[in-house]
């Protein structure tokens, strides 16, 4: 889901996470359902298909403030 808002939520993670991120996005979906912000999902090289999410990957050699960055860059 594209928008024009000039605000967009950013879900920073890593791939250590991912059991944690498929309960994480459907929960987001049923307790904020009307949300029109665009919303991305950072994590270092898994490429999940979650509903109205881009998934950005950071690569293996990021840190956690290098996938921030990576992640702003690429919005």
């Amino acid at each position: 889901m594209k928008n024009n808002y000039d605000m967009a939520i950013l879900v920073v993670s890593c791939d250590a996470y991912a059991d944690v991120a498929k309960y994480f996005f459907p929960l987001l979906k049923r307790y904020w359902p009307d949300c029109n912000y665009n919303i991305y999902f950072i994590n270092n090289t898994l490429n999940e298909d979650y509903e109205n999410v881009t998934v950005i990957n950071g690569g293996l050699n990021m840190d956690w403030s290098g996938r921030v960055k990576s992640a702003l860059n690429n919005i």
